[in-house]
């Protein structure tokens, strides 16, 4: 079941940071529509940005974790994904590669990873 589910989610992630065009229109619209200063809009923006990137990547270090009972296989999953993915965006001419983005989802796969640690200690299950 937890395999099958990190396929989808890989697939989804997968296809989000290579979809030709941004998935993400909705954050400006949120942002520059909050009742701020342009400049604290903006920070809004960057703010909301940076966390997206952080949560895309929690269920992948989640559930790598979980199948794999792995705490750092978690961890290193959601960073090589996310430094490819990153990567093969240099080549689409509509998409920006971000070293911070990099950053943000190995993150989110860190606190994926802790996630799965902290299940798995419950159920007293070792996890390494």
């Amino acid at each position: 079941m937890l395999r099958g589910t990190l396929v989808v989610v890989i697939a989804v992630v997968v296809a989000l940071l290579l979809w030709p065009e941004q998935v993400d229109g909705l954050i400006p619209l949120v942002a520059y529509s909050l009742p701020f200063s342009a400049p604290a809009q903006h920070a809004v923006l960057v703010a909301l940005g940076l966390l997206l990137n952080v949560a895309l990547f929690v269920p992948v270090g989640a559930i790598v974790g979980l199948v794999t009972k792995q705490f750092w296989l978690g961890c290193f999953i959601g960073f090589a994904m996310s430094a490819v993915l990153e990567a093969a965006q240099a080549f689409l001419p509509s998409r920006n590669a971000d070293p911070v983005d990099v950053i943000c989802n190995s993150v989110g796969a860190a606190v994926g990873a802790l996630i799965a640690r902290s299940v798995l200690k419950r159920r007293g299950r070792a996890i390494s």
